[in-house]
């Protein structure tokens, strides 16, 4: 994926713990992470620092802030380059390749 987010008060396990393996892995270790919280006191803030979160936003927040960070976090061409459908170059499918594009209509400048 070019973008992970994860809430950090999940059923089960923390998403600082599951930040710390997604930070371990091989594969998935320098991908960007957006941790989402309702959680804002500086101590957790501090934690996902410590974890590697590439980015940390407390709740409430709107949809255009959301997106100014995964536009902050997404590398520019990274994304919807290449159609993942048919392998052309951007602009071939009518909404683009990436999620981005799927959930906000449009591919990231």
């Amino acid at each position: 994926p070019d973008l992970i987010i994860l809430d950090v008060m999940l059923p089960g396990k923390s998403g600082f713990d599951i930040l710390q393996e997604i930070r371990a892995d091989a594969v998935y270790g320098d991908t960007p992470v957006l941790m989402l919280t309702a959680r804002g006191q500086t101590k957790d803030r501090e934690m996902a620092e410590r974890a590697g979160a590439s980015q940390y936003m407390t709740k409430p927040f709107s949809n255009a802030d959301v997106l100014a960070a995964v536009r902050a976090l997404v590398l520019p061409g990274r994304c919807c380059s290449r159609c993942r459908s048919c392998g052309k170059p951007k602009g071939c499918a009518p909404r683009g390749p990436c999620f981005i594009s799927l959930a906000f209509g449009s591919c990231l400048p």
